[in-house]
């Protein structure tokens, strides 16, 4: 299962939510999965005006972007949801934000953290 990305293979289980890392750890072109609480949600315009959602996602750690470019609303994001979400972190405009993520909607007791 997964999406190609230059060739790869990003194996995401669409039914249970990955493992994740501490935002702080992040590095850009980083493969990873967050977790968090969606603390900030607004609508950003990218080039050609296009809608785009951007919700914030915070943990323990810090707080991260995701960006749904094209999507100005995902139904179930929200403030005070807890979620997982995962793709390869990227730099626009200075920060780290994850495009067009994979997205689970969990509780808090369903988020594991990478082994170390």
């Amino acid at each position: 299962m997964g999406a190609g990305y230059k060739g790869r293979v990003l194996a995401f289980d669409p039914h249970v939510a990955p493992a994740v890392v501490p935002i702080e750890t992040v590095r850009d072109r980083q493969q990873v999965a967050l977790g968090g609480i969606v603390t900030a949600v607004a609508v950003d315009r990218w080039a050609g005006g296009v809608a785009s959602l951007h919700a914030t996602i915070s943990d323990a750690a810090g707080s991260f972007t995701l960006a749904f470019v094209g999507r100005p609303r995902v139904q179930g994001v929200g403030l005070g949801q807890e979620l997982v979400a995962a793709g390869t972190a990227v730099r626009r405009r200075g920060r780290l934000i994850l495009m067009n993520p994979y997205l689970w909607l969990v509780h808090r007791s369903a988020v594991r953290a990478v082994a170390a």
